[in-house]
């Protein structure tokens, strides 16, 4: 059934407008069922009135004005109405796809009855020395919509970012890697084997006009060189660590963005003391 719905979806081409229009419904349900706070709210007035970060792909003046939000909400809005006489293109049929989709996705287990960060049925297939590694097409889904300007959430899934996250407890929020790159950031990106990854920037090198950046997991001492931008999916901006978000800014955050990228070779002694005094 999932594989018949990502067909009709569009997967050969452009899908049909109500089909584009309801994965906001489903968007919406999945959010849900990850964030407590979003419990009461209707995944129809999410597909409505999308946040912020959903719209500044399609809106490039969100980027630099946000607070002329509503206004791109009545643009969507409008724009919507007007195509409503088009073939395949009702507010009838988006509801009822969208509704459909959430109820699929719930009964595979994906969405819905899906709250606790870390669950197990969110995680992908992983190599265990790495942070998050996916050999299906779970983090492959979740790249293209990196790329086309959502904000995504992962759970933590190995123990190559320990202390700075845990094995199948946090969640890290993710969303495209724009702008310059900074030592201390940390991000995920793709290897030449097609593994995905979770580790930070410890070194960025210049070499003939070329800019490589080599990675390391907060575990680790064995640094991984020659990481090229394009490899680069997206940037870690928030984390939800023991059920508290943390971000940029923060006591917790700048420690292991500029003391911890800082003393590689001690790590191994420093986390035995952790691990024997926890």
């Amino acid at each position: 059934a999932l594989l018949s719905d990502v067909l009709k979806s569009g997967v050969y081409g452009s899908s049909s407008p109500d089909r584009i229009h309801s994965s906001e419904i489903t968007l919406g349900a999945a959010e849900k069922g990850r964030n407590k706070r979003l419990s009461g709210r209707s995944s129809v007035i999410r597909a409505l009135f999308p946040p912020l970060s959903d719209l500044k792909g399609r809106y490039p003046y969100l980027n630099k004005t946000p607070i002329l939000l509503p206004a791109a909400w009545v643009q969507r809005i409008i724009r919507y109405i007007r195509s409503r006489g088009k073939a395949g293109n009702s507010v009838k049929d988006t509801l009822r796809l969208g509704r459909e989709r959430t109820k699929l996705l719930s009964a595979y287990g994906l969405i819905g009855r899906l709250k606790k960060p870390g669950s197990d049925a969110y995680k992908p297939a992983v190599n265990r020395s790495d942070k998050i590694v996916d050999t299906g097409a779970y983090l492959s889904s979740l790249q293209e919509l990196i790329l086309e300007g959502h904000e995504v959430s992962l759970p933590v899934v190995g123990s190559s970012m320990v202390p700075f996250l845990g094995d199948g407890r946090d969640r890290v929020f993710l969303r495209k890697a724009e702008g310059k790159l900074k030592r201390g950031d940390v991000v995920l990106y793709r290897r030449k084997n097609g593994d995905y990854v979770l580790h930070r920037i410890c070194r960025i090198r210049r070499r003939d006009g070329t800019e490589f950046y080599d990675m390391v997991g907060d575990a680790q001492t064995q640094v991984e060189p020659d990481i090229l931008r394009e490899q680069i999916i997206g940037k870690v901006f928030r984390i939800e660590r023991k059920g508290i978000l943390k971000t940029p800014g923060s006591l917790y955050w700048w420690f292991f963005q500029y003391i911890w990228v800082n003393i590689i070779p001690m790590r191994h002694l420093i986390l035995r003391v952790y691990t024997a005094i926890r």
